[in-house]
């Protein structure tokens, strides 16, 4: 298996504010971005003994992301736009994998999947600044991904499922470089020395299939726990008074008079957090509408909660992760008629609840509710067609974003954003064929 992708994106951003009676350009910014990415992966397979079969393999990666952001600055209209920051970031990931994957039927109820990934990567980012100054940052990481599956059938309808299994995240290069953060009104400044998260992922799931194929309902309870999770963390370099360098935590405690930091000496960007976790479960179900006369239509009800939280290194509270729903509500129907070659159907999905927090910035709010329909029939010979009308209700999210002056901990408002967002209708007409 093979993949090749590249992109290439120039986004330029002005912002403009009044004088008198007239605006002006007192901010521009251009971001460049150039990345790539190549994939190979081979296996082989064979089977070892009764009931056993070893699939051994390697995977090569090589990741390429270049990008440079700038940012020109004026106080006053007749002033000339002065290069204020000028970030250029080059990163090139090469990543090695090699696996053994081995499935066991210790008997005609019970089976064993176990494997076993190491991998190996090697990444190289330079920060090229205005000055001509370089700044290179080398990281080599090894790392050992257990999985065990283990699959229980109690009946010919009831089955018993337990997962372990060791995950890496991979890294986002988009941390790596610098941008400009429209919510907080901040430059953030990107961080070459991030590590990938990792976790232990624990999952129990138990699955009862309906007589004659009617359909099937399961359980899935998780417990995830989380070391290195990335999100923003404040690497402000706190001070007192007299210049020594002190805690946040200190510094917090100093008296007005004694906490000399501006706004622009506090800073956050992307990092690692010591710990975090994730606990929660998922049921699913699905019902064949026969009973109705509907043999070929099935209804799907889910149902999903996910508590994922961390301290966060801002105010020292037990936070959401960024952007993770807690609950996510999901109604689904399908009706094929064979007849006709023809399929339609839609679904419903509520989500409840978002949260975002830097460093003076907390954010929550309600994402919207997804309403997509769709129609696909054959039209010839294995071709088939398909118009989805998604995102009916526009609604994308309905929240309030808190800005505080300097930093939330101060618990300072500067103002308060009522905030609803809308997103585009879209019909999508897709072509698949199989030959």
């Amino acid at each position: 298996m093979f993949v090749f992708n590249k992109e290439k994106s120039d986004i330029g951003k002005v912002f403009s504010k009044g004088e008198g009676s007239s605006e002006y350009i007192y901010q521009s910014q251009d971001s460049k971005l150039n990345k790539s990415e190549s994939i190979l992966r081979s296996s082989i397979s064979r089977s070892i003994g009764l009931g056993q079969s070893l699939e051994l393999g390697g995977e090569i990666a090589i990741n390429k992301f270049n990008r440079n952001f700038q940012n020109n600055t004026r106080s006053a209209k007749g002033e000339a736009l002065l290069l204020k920051n000028d970030d250029d970031v080059k990163i090139k990931e090469n990543r090695y994998e090699v696996f053994a994957n081995h499935s066991y039927s210790i008997s005609p109820q019970i089976s064993l999947q176990s494997s076993i990934t190491a991998e190996f990567s090697k990444i190289v980012a330079d920060n090229f600044f205005a000055d001509g100054s370089m700044d290179r940052r080398e990281a080599n990481f090894t790392f050992l991904k257990p999985r065990m599956n283990f699959r229980y059938d109690l009946t010919g309808r009831d089955q018993l499922r337990f997962t372990a299994e060791r995950t890496v995240s991979q890294l986002d290069f988009n941390n790596f470089a610098t941008s400009y953060n429209a919510l907080t009104e901040k430059i953030d400044f990107g961080n070459t020395a991030i590590k990938p998260a990792k976790s232990w992922d624990l999952t129990a799931a138990f699955e009862h299939r309906l007589l004659d194929d009617n359909g099937s309902v399961s359980l899935e309870v998780f417990y995830k726990k989380f070391t290195d999770h990335i999100d923003k963390v404040d690497f402000t370099e706190y001070v007192d008074n007299l210049g020594n360098p002190i805690s946040a935590d200190a510094y917090f405690a100093l008296s007005s008079d004694l906490q000399t930091l501006i706004s622009s000496d506090f800073n956050a960007k992307f990092g690692n957090i010591d710990s975090a976790k994730s606990i929660g479960f998922r049921f699913k179900s699905s019902y064949r509408l026969g009973a109705i006369g509907l043999k070929e239509a099935v209804f799907s009800f889910n149902y999903e909660y996910d508590k994922s939280t961390y301290i966060d290194t801002f105010t020292k509270n037990v936070v959401p992760f960024s952007f993770k729903s807690l609950k996510n509500i999901y109604f689904g129907y399908r009706h094929d008629v064979s007849s006709l070659n023809l399929s339609y159907g839609g679904s419903v999905n509520f989500r409840k609840g978002f949260y975002v927090n830097d460093i003076r910035l907390i954010w929550a709010g309600r994402p919207g509710t997804l309403i997509d329909l769709f129609v696909e029939k054959n039209i010839f010979n294995g071709i088939k067609l398909r118009i989805s009308a998604k995102e009916l209700t526009k609604e994308a999210s309905v929240s309030i974003q808190r800005i505080y002056n300097k930093h939330s901990r101060f618990d300072d408002l500067n103002y308060k954003n009522n905030r609803g967002s809308f997103t585009a209708r879209v019909i999508e007409a897709t072509l698949q064929g199989t030959f």
